[in-house]
């Protein structure tokens, strides 16, 4: 699971796109995109801290182990002001 925020100041937009690209194939991964997010908006105290975003980003790491533990298909990381793209194996 990766939580990419969109704004990274340290990653371009560019290779978050290449990264998401090159992850739609894999079955095992997910990836959870935050527009308007910079790097390392879930850091307590960070200059990019987001609360909103960080219980966003919690609540669906919490949903994704949960599932992933008891082997349930079909998990959905939800929509709020992230895009969030599901791969899994059909």
């Amino acid at each position: 699971m990766l939580h990419n925020p969109m704004k990274d100041g340290f990653i371009p937009v560019e290779a978050l796109n290449t990264i998401r690209e090159t992850l739609a194939s894999n079955p095992l991964v997910t990836v959870c995109e935050y527009a308007g997010q910079d790097h390392a908006f879930t850091r307590e105290g960070g200059a990019h801290y987001d609360e909103a975003a960080k219980q966003l980003a919690d609540g669906r790491t919490i949903e994704f182990l949960n599932k992933a533990r008891s082997h349930e298909a079909g998990f959905d990381c939800g929509a709020a002001d992230a895009r969030c793209v599901r791969f899994r194996a059909e």
